[in-house]
């Protein structure tokens, strides 16, 4: 069985999220700062009239942030009925991943724990961390990547 994903890199690391949450992917844009907002949250965006918090995924991964913004991107993403934005280095392609390709006996990866990380998979060679995004969304604090 395969599984269409949304492959985004932050850092030097790749990443998947089911595209089932996936809403829509926009260039960065103006982010309002919000006052007191944790760190990792960069602030908010208009979207399609809504108010969407926008999560530094450089931020929350412990990674230190970066001078070239042209190519960030926003992924919106909607998680029960409420959509958030992950800002991220930039966004690479819609990937099919076959389910044998996964590994799902992850115990953690670069400082994430078990319960944010559906699997790991490997495509054209390359390692890809497949998030639950919903853990990573919701979880609190920081979470320290090694460089």
């Amino acid at each position: 069985m395969e599984y269409r994903y949304v492959l985004f890199r932050v850092g030097e690391v790749r990443y998947a999220i089911n595209l089932e949450y996936a809403v829509q992917i926009f260039r960065n844009q103006n982010i309002l700062d919000v006052p007191r907002a944790p760190r990792y949250v960069e602030g908010v965006i208009n979207v399609r009239g809504g108010v969407v918090p926008v999560i530094n995924m450089r931020e929350r991964f412990g990674l230190p942030r970066e001078e070239n913004e042209k190519k960030k991107r926003i992924v919106v993403i909607r998680i029960d009925d409420h959509l958030y934005g992950l800002l991220v280095d930039d966004v690479r392609e819609i990937v099919e991943i076959k389910e044998e390709t996964v590994d799902r006996n992850v115990t953690s990866v670069f400082g994430l724990r078990k319960n944010m990380i559906d699997g790991i998979a490997k495509l054209n060679n390359k390692l890809i961390i497949i998030l639950s995004i919903k853990e990573v969304v919701n979880s609190k604090g920081e979470i320290k990547i090694a460089k």
